[in-house]
């Protein structure tokens, strides 16, 4: 699934008509390492991590929420992000990036 979406954008960079050539190539480039390095990821981390998060945006939106319960899980994700970004620098870096050149294009 994140192969696909990552497909999905760089076809929308390339169709893009307001991305300058120069831009379109550095956010290819940061898109060709960036599936570089998630094809080296392991599954059970994003799952962790993506079960952690629906968990908490869970019990955060009940009426009757746990609030020890939802702060048991905040820190159980911020553990795992810590921990993540620790065993996966490079995608971190390239990740941000990316963020910060979409930013400064106002996207």
């Amino acid at each position: 699934m994140l192969e696909k979406n990552l497909q999905r954008l760089e076809k929308k960079i390339h169709a893009s008509a307001e991305l300058s050539a120069e831009n379109k190539q550095e956010l290819t480039q940061l898109l060709s390492t960036l599936k570089t390095e998630v094809q080296q990821l392991n599954g059970k981390d994003i799952e962790t991590i993506a079960t952690l998060t629906e968990k908490a945006v869970i019990e955060a939106t009940r009426d009757d929420k746990n609030q020890t319960e939802l702060n048991n899980l905040v820190a159980s994700l911020n553990e795992t992000i810590s921990t993540f970004e620790a065993t996966h620098p490079k995608l971190v870096t390239i990740t941000n990036s990316i963020c910060i050149m979409l930013g400064n294009m106002g996207i």
